[in-house]
């Protein structure tokens, strides 16, 4: 019997073991994934001077293409969103955070067991970047 007890016992580390390696496999793909979208997006909205409802719908298609759902309200949350209140980039060192800084939060809902983790790790089971980006936008003066 006591033979029989201990190849249980192996096997149950085992699984846990294993499961647990899957799950943490699972959340860094899933977490890589969300913040490569994240980067890349406030990159072109710190290019433009402001997030670009096309810019948006494309990363909001891709994440929804690679799974992920919308946590509350929008995928992404821009400080600049209309074309004519962009931020410029700073000139001679004239640097106002409102004027010159694009501000991006991405929301973003994972899988059930990334969820778990997420919410024994930071209190939210949510994916939540928030990043600031000096605007790359110099506003043409025509003459």
């Amino acid at each position: 019997m006591s033979e029989f007890s201990s190849n249980l016992l192996s096997l149950f580390t085992f699984l846990i073991v294993f499961t647990l390696a899957v799950i943490t496999y699972v959340y860094d793909e899933e977490q890589s994934a969300v913040r490569a979208i994240h980067v890349q997006t406030i990159k072109e909205m710190a290019g433009a001077g402001y997030l670009d409802p096309v810019v948006s719908a494309y990363y909001e298609s891709q994440l929804e293409k690679l799974g992920f759902d919308r946590s509350k309200g929008p995928f992404f949350i821009a400080s600049h969103k209309d074309q004519n209140n962009r931020a410029t980039k700073p000139v001679y060192s004239q640097v106002d955070p409102k004027k010159n800084f694009v501000s991006l939060e991405t929301r973003v809902k994972p899988s059930f067991s990334t969820q778990m983790i997420n919410w024994l790790r930071t209190g939210d089971g949510d994916f939540r970047y928030i990043n600031d980006r000096e605007s790359q936008y110099i506003p043409f003066i025509g003459g």
